[in-house]
């Protein structure tokens, strides 16, 4: 267990436990470079000296942190500092789906299948990826305070199956929501994610689970041989069509579950709009257990016995001989060809597939600006994205200094290059003198040099609440890589801090004159665009709400802009002309994903790229096609929607 105040990796400071499982602790944390709060989950000591499970652990959290979906927690980095592993991940103010079951009394039918259709669009996206989570259950589902559902955890069940069956049962406590494959330790693919998410569904329909027991052996026990139970049994009002998703995606046979999030999705939604509509089974689902009923008794019969092969005579074949000693030759010199034509085929193969292999990989990144990368790499159909910025005495502002996946690694088709970006040369070689400064003048002096530092408070008689009393490092310390500076503020002579307001929503002007009543003041003003905040209203700020603060602290906010300027030419089909969202001298990035949604549901992906000010050009504005039958489409500025237009309208 690690204490608030640790520091991992000269970065992240632990504050506070916020949860725990079987294989990991996890806790909240201050990023000190990206002046944000993370998520950190730690492994726990008795996993952190298995070699098997922590490659596997290690694996499967960078093949977690390639997945990009509003309703994916974000996986950052990963990380290990002596004995202890950590995956560093996009921290979610709310709570897990479990605790929110338990706090309502009853969930609606249409709340139920709105949260189950956002897990699906998780799991449509993690198995387009070739993840499967393998622990889908309420505790791995976060629950914001305004209703985004977040799945988190992707990977880490992997990790825990190179114990033993019952270990991991154990370990995980998650046998309640197990497939049968998963019980009986078999296979595992797509389906068994499907399953899992049957029994959550199950769960927010009647606040019950469908299986217990005593053992996590009886209850395995259970998903393997006993009928699933009729959730309408339990809660009259849930929607007929709801019940009958749970059950077809909690048959006991993979083949008779839905095949894909895709195929579960169609249904959801037909469900929501024909709340009655039954979902068409399998033609073999008969022989599958009903609701609440026991299995039924199949005769089986016999395979009828097989004839015995005939055996051949004695003196057929083995005693025929060739005819002449020509036809050996002939026989000889044609093998040999064939041999010849063979050998060579195989070398071309080869060489062709050697080449086709060094063309497929990731080149280095390294010197070269945003643009010229993602040019370098537009021919393998993979984006470049900006994942921090960092200070480089080796590379000049705006250049790559890093990049994950690493060099010669396979590029796969659609999926995304993290590189850090170099924010040039300190600005400073020393640590400032921050001493008799005020709080927010010491942070904004440390901010400006570049530096990463913390906060401590002290009572002090003789310095006056809110004024730094000492630093460490001391002022001209020569700065080190990963140096963090310290200071300590007086609190005068109690320890009143001061409670950060939710400005969210409110105005600029509503927001100055909330925090000037509590002795605070507004920071940096910065403005995005939302789609479902209207303009001038403020989306985020950046000290979080509840957090204690010095007097006379700015606080940071984020400004909406409203939605994204954009025309749509055409219904059937057609093109959407979005207007470029940089200001004229705005040198930064922004990742743009455009999405169009069809009549049935389906989602495709039009655009997911890495785009600046260039990208839009002179006339200031680029243009996507959207194919026939599309419906609404979504825009999306770093993962936050900026756009929903219905092209029909």
């Amino acid at each position: 267990m690690l204490n608030p105040g640790t520091i991992l990796g000269n970065r992240y400071e632990i504050v506070e436990e916020i949860g725990s499982g079987g294989m990991a602790i996890v806790y909240k944390a201050k990023d000190y470079k990206l002046h944000r709060m993370v998520a950190i989950k730690v492994l726990r000591k008795e996993y952190a000296s298995d070699e098997v499970v922590l490659a596997k652990f290690q694996k499967e959290a960078l093949a977690a942190a390639s997945l990009s979906h509003n309703n994916i927690v974000g996986v950052y980095d990963l990380g290990q500092e002596k004995d202890v592993y950590y995956i560093i991940m996009e921290y979610i103010d709310g709570i897990t789906l479990k605790e929110y079951i338990r706090r309502r009394d009853t969930m609606s039918s249409e709340e139920i299948l709105k949260i189950s259709l956002k897990i699906a669009d998780a799991l449509r996206v993690a198995h387009a990826n070739h993840i499967i989570h393998r622990d889908i259950k309420p505790q791995n589902i976060m629950v914001t305070q305004k209703g985004a559902v977040k799945v988190t955890d992707f990977g880490i069940a992997k990790a825990a199956t190179s114990t033993t069956m019952t270990n991991h049962m154990d370990t995980m406590g998650s046998v309640h929501y197990f497939s049968p494959e998963q019980a009986r330790g078999g296979f595992v693919d797509v389906r068994s994610d499907l399953y899992s998410l049957g029994i959550t569904m199950y769960e927010m329909a009647t606040k019950r689970l469908p299986f217990n027991g005593d053992t996590p052996v009886s209850v395995a026990m259970q998903q393997i041989h006993d009928p699933m139970p009729n959730p309408r049994k339990e809660n009259a009002a849930l929607w007929p069509g709801l019940a009958a998703i749970i059950r077809r995606l909690t048959q006991k046979r993979p083949e008779l579950r839905y095949q894909s999030a895709d195929e579960l999705m169609a249904d959801l939604r037909k469900v929501y709009v024909d709340h009655d509509y039954i979902v068409p089974l399998p033609a073999q689902v008969d022989e599958e257990t009903p609701y609440g009923e026991p299995p039924r008794r199949q005769d089986v019969h016999p395979a009828p016995p097989k004839r015995p092969v005939p055996e051949t005579e004695e003196d057929e074949e083995e005693e025929r001989k060739p005819d002449t000693a020509a036809k050996k030759k002939k026989i000889l010199i044609f093998s040999a060809c064939g041999a010849a034509v063979l050998i060579i085929a195989l070398v071309l193969i080869f060489s062709f597939v050697l080449r086709q292999a060094k063309s497929n990989l990731i080149p280095s990144l390294t010197g070269y600006t945003l643009e010229e990368a993602q040019d370098k790499v537009s021919g393998l159909k993979i984006t470049v994205e900006v994942e921090r910025q960092e200070y480089s005495d080796e590379y000049d502002a705006g250049k790559i200094t890093g990049q994950d996946p690493a060099v010669n690694t396979e590029a796969v088709e659609g999926s995304v290059i993290k590189v850090v970006l170099s924010m040039g040369k300190r600005q400073v070689d020393k640590v400032p003198d921050v001493t008799n400064l005020t709080y927010a003048g010491a942070v904004k002096a440390l901010v400006d040099a570049g530096l990463p530092y913390t906060v401590e408070t002290r009572a002090d008689e003789t310095v006056a609440m809110g004024t730094v009393i000492s630093q460490d490092p001391v002022k001209d310390t020569d700065l080190t890589e990963g140096t963090i500076v310290t200071i300590y503020v007086s609190t005068g002579t109690g320890e009143t801090l001061i409670e950060v307001p939710d400005l969210t929503t409110m105005t600029e002007d509503q927001a100055k004159e909330e925090l000037t009543q509590r002795k605070l003041t507004i920071g940096t003003v910065s403005e995005s665009y939302h789609d479902s905040v209207e303009k001038g209203k403020i989306i985020a700020q950046g000290t979080e709400k509840g957090a204690k603060v010095m007097e006379g602290t700015a606080v940071d906010v984020t400004v909406s802009l409203g939605t994204l300027d954009a025309e749509t030419v055409g219904k059937d089909g057609g093109n959407i002309i979005l207007t470029s969202p940089f200001s004229k001298n705005d040198t930064g990035s922004k990742l743009l994903t455009i999405q169009a949604t069809d009549k049935d549901g389906k989602m495709t992906e039009l655009y997911n790229k890495t785009v600046t000010a260039a990208t839009f050009g002179s006339q200031g504005g680029i243009s996507v096609a959207y194919p026939r039958g599309t419906v609404v489409i979504k825009v999306f500025l770093d993962n936050s929607p900026v756009l929903t237009r219905n092209v029909n309208e």
